[in-house]
């Protein structure tokens, strides 16, 4: 929404916002922090609005208040502030449009901080019980980081091939990171690779080699501009595989 088409509501959305509507004042704070209110953005009005939204369980609020707090805008960051409000978001259902979901990326950044210990002590069982969610939602980022925790043994118990199924799915979907991984995977023979076979006159033959794999899914990464899959690709000329 453009600044100039904005104004045409602005009055009405201010209007409820001051009436204690839960949405509008999330609207007007988040216009307040995109700058459509004035030229420029006002990151400490558009934190006391959506700080007044979240107070009343609105759940886009919930998220954008976790958001604020953990990169410090519109207000002092505050990672333990910022855990609490995305804690919130995560588990809240939203209701807004007759359809009810959860915030993913509520959930993400909770999992993540459960994860490196951000706001919280570290937690790798629930880090692992929200990708989990998370992935069952097909999250890209969320089946790798759901991927390596099942490889490293993470808050569960180490299995390559729950970890290559993850990773692979997240590789299918461009996360460069997942595609690096997959290929090391499949080059050191950690991950079955299953369905690359080849039909001649009646007779399947298992035709295309581990290595010719990897170099596929590495070469992938490189393309991305993946640093370390560019060093792994040039170390162990991986190019000789694809000829």
């Amino acid at each position: 929404m453009s600044q100039s088409s904005y104004t045409q509501d602005y009055e009405e959305i201010k209007k409820l916002a001051k009436q204690g509507d839960a949405k509008n004042q999330y609207d007007l704070g988040w216009s307040y922090m995109n700058g459509l209110v004035t030229s420029s953005r006002e990151p400490k009005k558009g934190f006391y609005w959506i700080s007044k939204a979240a107070n009343q369980e609105n759940v886009n609020a919930e998220y954008f208040l976790g958001f604020m707090y953990n990169h410090g805008f519109g207000i002092d960051k505050d990672l333990k502030k910022s855990f609490y409000w995305f804690s919130k978001a995560a588990s809240q259902e939203n209701v807004d449009t007759d359809s009810k979901y959860n915030h993913r990326e509520a959930q993400y950044n909770l999992a993540s901080m459960y994860l490196r210990g951000k706001g919280t002590t570290v937690d790798h069982e629930k880090a692992f019980y929200w990708f989990t969610k998370l992935a069952e939602q097909r999250h890209k980022k969320s089946q790798y980081i759901l991927g390596m925790m099942y490889y490293l043994g993470n808050g569960t118990t180490v299995d390559h091939k729950k970890a290559g199924k993850l990773i692979i799915e997240a590789a299918e979907r461009d996360h460069t990171d997942a595609q690096y991984m997959i290929g090391l995977m499949i080059y050191f023979k950690e991950y079955e690779i299953q369905g690359y076979f080849k039909t001649v006159n009646g007779v399947t033959d298992y035709v295309i080699p581990n290595k010719k794999v990897a170099a596929r899914w590495i070469k992938k990464a490189v393309n991305s501009g993946h640093k370390e899959a560019e060093a792994f690709w040039n170390k162990y000329e991986l190019w000789e595989y694809l000829k």
